[in-house]
């Protein structure tokens, strides 16, 4: 884990197959998910036993700050 910067989320590499998600360290519960095609902002926590996975917006159109403070949103509502 780290803490997500906009700069890493603009310039880092699509994995050729598959996902990768990169969570940060100054908001539990919330990451980017790298696709060969494209980047979203997530956040994920444990409902009831089961993983939950939302997806924020896309990474081109808001910015960190901005899914950061959705995301925040919906992990309250989430807990």
């Amino acid at each position: 884990m780290s803490k997500l910067s906009q700069r890493m989320i603009d310039t880092r590499k699509r994995p050729e197959k598959g996902q990768l998600i990169v969570r940060d360290d100054e908001l539990t519960g919330f990451g980017v998910r790298f696709t060969p095609k494209s980047a979203s902002y997530i956040v994920e926590c444990r409902l009831n036993g089961i993983n939950k996975r939302l997806t924020v917006g896309k990474t081109d159109r808001m910015t960190l700050e901005e899914a950061r403070a959705k995301g925040r949103e919906l992990l309250s509502k989430m807990a």
